[in-house]
């Protein structure tokens, strides 16, 4: 990105003009994300408004469902297996193994699928 402008369309899911959107999330002062699916393919497009100054995140799938994505970022996470520490968005957020993550046999599911 050599400096060009790239129009994105968040009522439509385009890139400059193309149907390139999965999805859309809006991140705000609440706690939950403004969330729009588009199709089944294509990047995601995160609008960071939370902060002093906005910011956009464009992600691929494997991205958009990272572990650093999901709790850090939109801070989406499994409750009986992790605790919210320390909650400061965009800049800090730290989390604890409950009881139950220490001793599950298991890997943590943190977007349904």
């Amino acid at each position: 990105m050599d400096g060009q402008r790239v129009t994105v369309d968040l009522e439509r899911g385009l890139i400059d003009g193309a149907p390139s959107l999965r999805r859309s999330l809006a991140l705000g002062a609440g706690p939950l994300p403004t969330e729009r699916e588009y199709r089944s393919e294509g990047v995601t497009v995160q609008v960071l408004e939370a902060g002093a100054a906005p910011a956009v995140l464009v992600a691929s799938e494997s991205v958009f469902r990272s572990n650093f994505n999901q709790m850090f970022v939109l801070g989406r996470f499994d409750p009986s297996l992790f605790s919210l520490v320390f909650d400061a968005p965009p800049t800090a957020r730290a989390f604890g193994l409950s009881q139950a993550g220490r001793t599950a046999n298991q890997t943590p599911r943190l977007v349904d699928d």
